[in-house]
């Protein structure tokens, strides 16, 4: 009675049987067809893969449903792009480089793909509500020193004694501060330092343009040609004609990510060139055929450029992981043609006819040959289950390739050989030996035995092994091998300029920032007071010292008004000098109840588990917003500074010289009557703060500390920020940063899923071929103990698994597969192990190396992720395939041992 097993199994080789017979019958007249047909997709897909890209953006490897994509589209749909283009002007002439800077901004305005150009910020309309800027606090110290001020400069103004103390702080140099100079002034509102008129370091000899334009850089191609136009326009301005030493640099993500682009595509062409050059000579060694080459060649390269057409049109691009799909399918690929060739050429060495060697050679390895290619995509496939886009991407595009491959192989290849090999008799240089049968041995193999029990061994120290593994969570060490510079004084004048033009654009907002989505300018208010809170928290106990809040419920009023309870200074003539409006009192009030956080920001804030306030307090960096220039509190405000105004004209006459030249100076500043909203701002702030429909400020930026390339960072930001409280609900942020955490949950939730969905599809495969259970778990054994040498390695050089390298197991189960499947099927078609080895083994080691070529044309990418994906599939490869020639043949001489020797104990007995 057969099992199911059996009988699949002889339905599988009932089918193929007739269709190789088909195919063989038909070579000779349909060939020609066939070959058209090839041609034609090839014409289709290469079509189609012309438009095909690689998009380096982390973003697609998650899918399109994700929250952190979707969030990121909404952003790019009402904001575009928030990367800025920055341009570094560098001379020794401060005025040679404003006058440069001032040109080519003027020229850039032009351009419509820019949505705003800054070079030089218009400080009138700060200059003017500079008071207003002043921190609550801050500007009620300064009421309190123009009072005192006022009282010391009335009451020592005649007297000859003042003079003479005025005198001798001169000849000691120790004149207290005056806090009525214009400079004391501008120390507190400290609008220099807010809001510079030019971004420069250096006193003005390196200067900085920043331009944003609509279509970001992960757009390779835009941000190409715009770094181009841009050098082109620098260049018709002539900048030496400003100075001979002035020098024009295009910084920041724009030419980091050009800069990345070419060398991405420099790196897949080289690989894929490299790979399939010696993949081509090492088909003519072992063939010692040229035109085995092309047999398998031209099906070959049908193939994998008609899955990069199904890439183009399916995907429309490639992600970072299946970058270099072309040369790994080249490698996948030739496996197919490679051993049905290799049988063919030995069905030919034996004198058999064409046609007949064709049948022989399809009906039998092409069995093998099919159950492994579909196993394989059927590895892939399972990868698709994946939400990380680097499995699923390759998975689906390898798997489509794989099958191509097969096709081609079955169809056009023999085609090829019946219209170019004429009618000579051709052996691709081999003729079988004729070697008698193996017989199974009546002695105990003791060399398989040792064989198997060393595999064993380093099995089993690879499996205590795995714990030692790690997963690489810094993403900053999955980077670039190398710099494309090297590494001279050049170099280092070059990392010197970065950090300069930094400090002149500012430090902690060069990079993309996250960015809160709001509904209305309330919220924007609301998020911009919270995060702005958060920052003088985080920088309170940074100073190791309390809140930066000058009050609390229990200070001493004496502290607070030196001028509201001393009895010393009655004076019954002047309103002012006893009694304090009641209005300022509050504002005293205001600021010890509040500690200068408006009461519903200090609600949200409160909204927060403890353990994510604090996170967010540890994190945050920065905020930009259109309240960064709309400042808080102005009611109150106002009504201090009217406070002073009314103080210095009722007493300007009895103010000394000296303290009316003082006053004089800042003057101008009280003078501000009226609060301002957003749409009041200067044209040059406006620009920057429309979204792509006009509305104003609905957005908030804000920059936080740590390497977002760090996962247990970036993470931590993710979680604390994803949504942020406003009245009657959230408002959600997006950040590029935030695709790293997503993906590494992904994988780690996706990895067991994948593995074992191929784990399953190899069985199934094996079991499906081979009928039974016995031939699947040698199988299994076979690749698992090449998988479990592998992590053997990997433990001994302290290599970490991550989110590339790891796509490599799931592949190694399918090829591995592969190779067992193909030496088993051999063995149990004649049941001679020798000549399954000698003939099937050759052609397996074929097939390994040229996977591993494929693999190893990713050496070339200058990306430490993806040269750790090439150094664990190479060497996988070549332990599958060890695995398989000396392994499986040791392992199968045992089983055939203990069946004779069954067999002759039952004859026994």
């Amino acid at each position: 009675m057969h099992t199911l097993g059996h009988v699949l199994d002889e339905a599988a080789d009932f089918m193929m049987s007739q269709i190789s017979t088909w195919i063989s019958a038909r070579l000779g007249r349909y060939a020609p067809m066939w070959i058209l047909i090839g041609f034609g997709l090839t014409m289709i897909g290469g079509y189609s893969a012309l438009s095909l890209r690689v998009d380096q953006d982390f973003m697609a490897l998650l899918p399109p449903d994700a929250p952190e994509v979707r969030r990121l589209a909404q952003l790019n749909q009402r904001l575009g792009n928030q990367t800025d283009l920055v341009i570094a002007i560098e001379s020794p002439s401060r005025d040679a480089n404003i006058q440069f800077g001032t040109t080519l901004a003027k020229t850039l305005r032009t351009r419509e793909d820019m949505r705003w150009v800054l070079f030089r910020r218009d400080k009138d309309f700060f200059e003017k509500h500079a008071l207003l800027y002043m921190d609550l606090d801050e500007l009620l110290e300064l009421r309190d020193d123009v009072v005192d001020r006022i009282k010391e400069s009335v009451e020592e103004n005649v007297t000859e004694d003042f003079e003479e103390h005025e005198d001798a702080e001169k000849e000691s140099g120790t004149a207290a501060p005056d806090p009525l100079s214009e400079q004391s002034i501008a120390d507190k509102y400290d609008i220099d330092e807010r809001m510079p008129e030019y971004m420069e370091t250096d006193e003005g000899r390196l200067m900085v343009i920043k331009a944003r334009p609509r279509i970001g850089p992960n757009d390779l191609e835009y941000a190409e040609q715009l770094n181009h136009d841009i050098q082109n326009t620098i260049q018709s301005l002539r900048p030496a004609g400003f100075h001979p030493e002035m020098t024009i640099n295009i910084e920041g993500s724009f030419a980091e990510q050009t800069k990345r682009g070419r060398n991405m595509r420099s790196a897949v062409v080289d690989g894929s060139l490299a790979a399939l050059f010696i993949l081509l000579l090492s088909i003519a060694i072992f063939f010692r055929s040229l035109r085995a080459v092309g047999w398998v060649l031209v099906p070959l390269l049908i193939s994998v450029i008609s899955a990069l057409g199904f890439a183009s049109a399916y995907y429309g691009h490639l992600n970072l992981v299946s970058a270099f799909i072309f040369a790994v399918l080249l490698g996948l690929g030739i496996d197919f043609a490679v051993h049905i060739l290799s049988r063919y050429r030995d069905e030919r060495g034996r004198g058999t006819a064409s046609e007949t060697a064709w049948q022989v050679a399809l009906s039998t390895t092409g069995v093998s040959t099919a159950a492994g290619a579909l196993s394989t995509a059927g590895a892939f496939l399972v990868l698709s289950l994946s939400t990380f886009q680097g499995f699923a991407q390759f998975g689906v595009i390898a798997a489509v390739g794989v099958s191509l491959a097969l096709l081609a192989a079955l169809t056009l290849m023999p085609a090829l050989t019946v219209l170019t090999s004429g009618k000579g008799h051709h052996t691709l240089g081999y003729q079988a030996n004729k070697t008698a049968p193996q017989i199974t041995p009546r002695t105990f193999p003791k060399a398989a035995a040792i064989v198997v029990i060393i595999a064993l061994g380093f099995g089993v120290y690879g499996a205590y092994s795995i714990p030692q593994i790690e997963f690489e969570y810094d993403l900053s060490q999955l980077g670039p091998t190398r710099e494309s510079e090297p590494a001279n004084a050049n170099t280092a004048q070059r990392q010197a300029n970065t950090e300069r033009w930094r400090d002149a654009a500012g430090r902690g907002t060069e990079t993309a920032p996250a960015i809160a989505l709001t509904s209305s300018l309330r919220e924007t208010e609301q998020i911009h007071r919270q995060l702005s809170a958060l920052i003088d928290k985080r920088d309170a106990l940074k100073a190791k010292r309390p809140d930066p809040l000058p009050a609390s419920p229990n200070t001493n009023q004496d502290n607070l008004a030196p001028d509201q309870n001393d009895e010393d200074d009655d004076d019954e003539d002047d309103p002012f000098e006893n009694l304090e409006p009641q209005d300022i009192t509050d504002i005293r009030d205001i600021i010890k109840a509040t500690e200068v956080v408006e009461p519903d920001v200090a609600e949200l804030l409160a909204s927060y588990a403890p353990e994510r306030h604090r996170v967010m307090v540890d994190r945050i960096n920065k905020v930009f917003s259109v309240y960064d220039f709309v400042p808080s509190w102005q009611p109150e405000k106002l009504v201090l500074i009217r406070d002073m105004r009314r103080r210095i004209d009722a007493k300007r006459d009895a103010l000394t010289e000296k303290d009316r030249q003082s006053v004089d100076k800042w003057y101008d500043k009280l003078q501000v009557n009226a609060s301002f909203g957003p749409s009041e701002l200067p044209e040059f702030v406006l620009e920057q703060l429309r979204d792509d429909d006009g509305q104003l400020g609905t957005f908030v930026l804000f920059w936080t500390l740590g390497p977002k390339a760090n996962y247990k960072n970036s993470k931590r930001i993710r979680d604390a920020y994803f949504d942020l409280s406003v009245t009657g609900g959230t408002v959600p942020t997006a950040a590029d940063y935030y695709a790293l955490p997503a993906i590494i949950d992904a994988i780690v939730t996706d990895g067991p899923l994948v593995i074992s969905g191929s784990i399953l599809v190899m069985l199934l495969a094996s079991w499906l071929l081979m009928g039974g259970w016995l031939g699947p778990l040698v199988v299994f054994g076979t690749v698992g103990i090449a998988i479990l040498w592998l992590t053997a390695i990997m433990a001994i050089n302290g290599w970490k698994t991550n989110l590339f390298n790891l796509i490599a197991l799931p592949l190694l189960v399918g090829m591995g597969q592969d190779d067992a499947l193909h030496l088993f099927h051999r063995y149990r078609e004649g049941r001679d192990l020798r000549a399954a080895v000698k003939e099937t083994g050759s052609a397996i080691f074929l097939t390994s190396w040229t996977t591993a070529i494929g693999f190893a044309g990713i050496f070339f990418a200058n990306h430490r992720g993806l040269v750790s994906l090439a150094w664990v599939s190479v060497i996988g490869v070549m332990l599958c395939w060890l695995s398989s020639v000396v392994v499986l043949p040791a392992i199968i001489q045992l089983f055939e041992w203990q069946r004779r020797r069954s067999k002759t104990g039952a004859v026994a007995e």
